[in-house]
């Protein structure tokens, strides 16, 4: 080649550079942090775990065995990974390249609760959208296409606030609730994690819950998030009507318990006026409901009304979790202590009771030690890391911080080093 001769870098390559470059302080942070810290990362049953792995390029790594503890920390120690998993699954030869010949023993049965499957108002506040393509922009939610130029290429900028994440941990608490009382499930065989973004993963270590199959996992799914509910098994239907008693356990004794409070006039927001104001004019139902009678000749609307309470209870009452993620045992969790790589934030293990106390935005700090200038590339709301408050920040403006707030900041995608 002539010396001095410049040879074009292709596109693909040049953006993967400048992707690299653009987050390399961020991954030195992540090295620093696990050099100081990898002692707080553990794994139980290490040796039967497959592992995967995103590099900051987003090249994914999967089918890795690891032998030991310490192997695992000096891989996390050198290659500081934006992300880092591992199989809830046990397996006999983990590191095997296709699913069936891994040999699944048995998987924990796995949870995902995500601020984004809930409807919490917050996100209207905070998460917005900006069209790549006319640089049209607004609030959540983001439209499946531009309103103004009609192109698909919509860009997402999600956020994390005290509002939603609390509203996780509540929907956590429902679900760990009928784990407890529907299910009979030990707490000491819960295990609570922040994912350290926005929401949690419930684990079952329990011997029976990790020996289900697929269907199994399903059944308990739907059963969870409400979708399972037969209405005809609470409302018994023959000569008469019978209905659960109070006292019962499981979404038998939920149902009852709703219908005895619209009976008392103490009406859910999502129960129709309409509905609760016949349902009290039964003759003779909160009487059967309270004292376990047979109803007869409430008609045919009266049935199709309860029956209709029974679907809505499901859909308001039940967990909202993720069945997909339940119904598969080769899911994967974040590994304890591992840094997630859309907030720098760590991925802490808790038990049921430590959850209630639990505050991520200031108990999950990983990245501390110097700091970053950086430019804002979407508007950033006012938010607090630990004990510090930052923002608001406008687009185009430069700020020095914290290398924890910097990060937060970039790896949410709104803002870049400089």
């Amino acid at each position: 080649m002539h010396r001095g001769m410049r040879v074009k870098q292709p596109a693909k390559l040049r953006k993967e550079e400048e992707k690299k470059m653009s987050l390399e302080p961020i991954r030195e942070a992540f090295r620093r942090y696990y050099k100081s810290y990898s002692s707080l990362v553990f794994v139980p049953e290490i040796k039967q775990r497959e592992f995967m792995f995103i590099d900051f390029q987003g090249t994914v790594m999967r089918h890795k065995a690891i032998r030991s503890i310490e192997e695992l920390r000096f891989r996390l120690e050198s290659e500081a990974p934006m992300h880092s998993y591992y199989s809830v699954a046990l397996y006999e030869d983990p590191g095997a390249k296709d699913m069936g010949s891994k040999g699944l023993r048995s998987a924990e049965l796995l949870f995902d609760i995500d601020a984004d499957l809930l409807e919490v108002p917050c996100r209207k506040e905070h998460d917005r959208w900006r069209c790549e393509s006319c640089g049209s922009q607004g609030t959540w939610p983001a439209p499946e296409e531009c309103p103004d130029c009609e192109s698909k290429r919509i860009k997402i900028f999600k956020w994390i606030c005290p509002s939603c994440l609390e509203a996780a941990k509540k929907e956590a608490f429902k679900l760990i609730d009928i784990l407890l009382s529907d299910l009979g499930i030990k707490q000491e065989h819960i295990l609570v994690a922040y994912t350290g973004n926005r929401g949690y993963h419930i684990r079952v270590r329990e011997e029976k819950a990790m020996s289900l199959d697929k269907v199994g996992r399903r059944e308990v799914a739907d059963l969870i998030s409400g979708l399972g509910i037969d209405a005809s098994a609470l409302i018994e239907k023959g000569r008469g009507v019978i209905l659960p008693r109070i006292e019962e356990g499981g979404w038998r004794g939920r149902f009852s318990r709703l219908l005895l409070s619209i009976l008392d006039g103490d009406v859910p927001s999502w129960v129709d006026e309409g509905t609760a104001n016949y349902l009290r004019s039964v003759p003779r139902l909160k009487e059967a409901l309270l004292e376990g009678k047979k109803l007869f000749g409430i008609g045919s609307k009266a049935i199709r009304m309860l029956r209709g309470l029974v679907t809505g209870m499901g859909k308001e009452m039940g967990v909202k979790i993720d069945v997909e993620v339940t119904s598969d045992p080769h899911r994967f969790t974040r590994i304890p202590n591992s840094l997630h790589g859309k907030s720098g934030l760590r991925a802490v293990t808790l038990t049921p009771p430590e959850l209630e106390f639990f505050d991520p935005l200031a108990m999950a700090i990983g990245l501390k030690g110097g700091d970053l200038r950086i430019k804002i590339v979407e508007s950033v709301p006012e938010f607090g890391l630990g004990r510090s408050r930052f923002g608001p920040y406008d687009y185009g403006s430069e700020v020095r911080l914290p290398i924890e707030a910097a990060a937060f900041i970039v790896l949410k995608g709104r803002g870049i080093l400089v």
